[in-house]
Formats: structure tokens, C-alpha cells, sequence
């Protein structure tokens, strides 16, 4: 159950030190998303930091069902009602999204193809 909570504490400082130096995340940079501020420059590390902080309580409800559930329902209506979530609001980042490259998508899948294969091989136990 804590889980989704250790997660998001251990990929808060990561999400914000490649938000800070990219604009982007593994999967955001697959999908052709970058994160800046107004003015199209990258966010700072404080930026950035609370800007993932707020994402991981509000947004993802600390990862602790059912407060997850209930936070991204929330998130998500009010990302379509205002265009905008309250994280980028608050911090005044803006989400960029470019056309998707296919050659992105196909090596992300080739991955994750391989992820999993090599995750459900198991070595053999001995008795």
C-alpha cells in the first residue's frame, strides 16, 4: 500500500532535476511533451520541485488508494473544465505538446517489450 508513496518520494528529486535541465521526463520526452515556464524557459530546481511535489499530493494523492482515485478523478475535471491543472497554474509552468513521433513511440514499445520479457524470466529454483 505504500508503495505509489516511496515511488513518488524517490522520483519527486528525479522528475525535478530533468524537468529543470530537459523540460521533460523519459515518457514526456517519448511523447513529445516538454514542461517550461511562460516564457518558454526551463523551469528552475525550486520550480520544478514543487512543482512535483504538488503533482504527487494533489495530483496523484500520494500514490495511497483511494485517495489516488479520487485525486486524479479530481485533477482530471478540473484539467478539462480550466485547461490547465492547478500544479502549472500555481508554479505558472506551461505543458508543450509537438507532434508525436512515430520512431519515439516504436522504440518506447520495443522497450517495454523487452522489459517485460526480461522481467518474467525467472531463474530456476533449486530444491
Amino acid at each position: 500500500m505504500l508503495q505509489g508513496l516511496l515511488a513518488g518520494i524517490v522520483w519527486l528529486p528525479i522528475e525535478a532535476a530533468l524537468l529543470s535541465k530537459f523540460g521533460s521526463t523519459p515518457g514526456k520526452w517519448i511523447l513529445d511533451i516538454r514542461v517550461t515556464s511562460a516564457t518558454g524557459s526551463l523551469l528552475t530546481l525550486n520550480e520544478a520541485l514543487g512543482r512535483a511535489y504538488h503533482v504527487l499530493c494533489y495530483g496523484l494523492g500520494c500514490g495511497l488508494p483511494p485517495a489516488s482515485y479520487y485525486a486524479q478523478w479530481i485533477s482530471y475535471h478540473r484539467l478539462t473544465f480550466n485547461g490547465r491543472t492547478d500544479w502549472d497554474r500555481t508554479f505558472g509552468s506551461v505543458v508543450r505538446h509537438d507532434r508525436l513521433k512515430v520512431w519515439k513511440l516504436a522504440c518506447a514499445i520495443v522497450l517495454a517489450v523487452l522489459v517485460g520479457v526480461l522481467y518474467s524470466v525467472q531463474e530456476p529454483t533449486t530444491v
